[in-house]
């Protein structure tokens, strides 16, 4: 069977302050919406991956010592039936 892919970001992240259980619930709440919400449009979820992306500063900025940064991103894949 061949399947039509979806890939979408899933941001959510702690602003400020300790890892409580009220913010874990709310990433917990943040990811189900996501899914339920994809899940309505017909697609199943398949698996999460993760990228890490680099930006080097320009020119002017690698002169005034302003490093290379690193960020991982976190991406939710969907499938459905093509």
């Amino acid at each position: 069977m061949s399947y039509e892919y979806l890939v979408v970001p899933f941001f959510d992240q702690v602003v400020e302050g300790d890892f409580t259980d009220e913010v874990a619930q709310s990433g917990c709440r943040n990811l189900q919406n996501l899914l339920n919400q994809h899940a309505a449009q017909g697609w199943e979820y398949y698996r999460s991956e993760e990228v890490l992306a680099h930006t080097y500063p320009g020119v002017f900025s690698s002169l005034a010592g302003r490093p290379a940064m690193s960020q991982r991103y976190k991406l939710m894949v969907f499938r459905k039936p093509a």
